[in-house]
């Protein structure tokens, strides 16, 4: 769970948050698109794992593709809950990107 205090607002203000999820769904767009090129983008609430497999199909996807994460020794046996997921999941190719050096993720002496 995350937990959010608005420093914004007094206490006794509400939040409107379909209009906060509805700017920051709108702003994360706009920011990836202008990442993506010519791709498509989509924002989508859920459980990755079980969404993207769905989505690729209702969008008629060729190819899903999935980040991992490097991790201790269990880590290193499984790809990560969500690129698992997906893998077993989805009806198309899935390709799984494991992290780099830039992303900040620890990279490990061969």
């Amino acid at each position: 769970a995350h937990a959010m205090e608005d420093p914004f607002a007094p206490d006794d203000t509400p939040l409107d948050w379909g209009e906060l999820r509805a700017r920051w769904r709108e702003d994360l767009e706009r920011r990836l698109q202008g990442m993506a090129g010519d791709a498509r983008v989509l924002v989508a609430a859920g459980d990755p794992g079980r969404l993207l497999p769905r989505l690729a199909v209702e969008h008629r996807a060729d190819l899903l593709v999935v980040g991992t994460h490097r991790g201790g020794a269990l880590s290193r046996l499984l790809l990560g809950s969500t690129a698992e997921r997906v893998l077993r999941e989805a009806p198309i190719p899935v390709l799984v990107v494991p992290p780099t050096a830039a992303s900040g993720a620890a990279v490990e002496a061969a």
